[in-house]
């Protein structure tokens, strides 16, 4: 992010921080020269993808993993956020089986459309 403004990164990264969406704990977030530095907790667990490379999963604890990343991105998407690069790479099972969703890198902010122009918009429709 060399050389890149990071006013920008900051507005967009606020609702991520504080709302939690990455549900990973933040300790610190620092403007640097290079762009920002986001201190966060590490994770006592593997990734999903390491879990699935290790062998056959039981149907109920894959599901149990698809509704836990389900509702973290349902999380975001109510807060105007669209992950975008959702994989198994970027997903974390910790030792507890908790699982989190991690690297809104290439996220993207919803246009949020308001409720009075959704209305307008079926109006127009019928």
């Amino acid at each position: 992010m060399s050389g890149a403004s990071t006013s920008g990164a900051w507005m967009f990264l606020v609702p991520v921080l504080v709302l939690g969406l990455g549900n990973g704990t933040v300790y610190e977030v620092e403007e640097v020269e290079e762009g920002l530095l986001i201190v966060m907790e590490l994770v006592d667990g593997q990734t999903l993808c390491d879990l699935l490379d290790s062998g056959p999963m039981e149907v109920v604890r894959a599901v149990e993993i698809a509704f836990q990343v389900g509702s973290a991105l349902v999380g975001a998407h109510a807060a105007g956020v669209v992950h975008r690069d959702i994989k198994p790479g970027n997903v974390m099972i910790r030792r507890d089986g908790y699982v989190k969703v991690f690297d809104f890198g290439l996220a993207v902010e919803l246009e949020v459309e308001s409720e009075e122009k959704m209305q307008i918009d079926e109006a127009e429709q019928d």
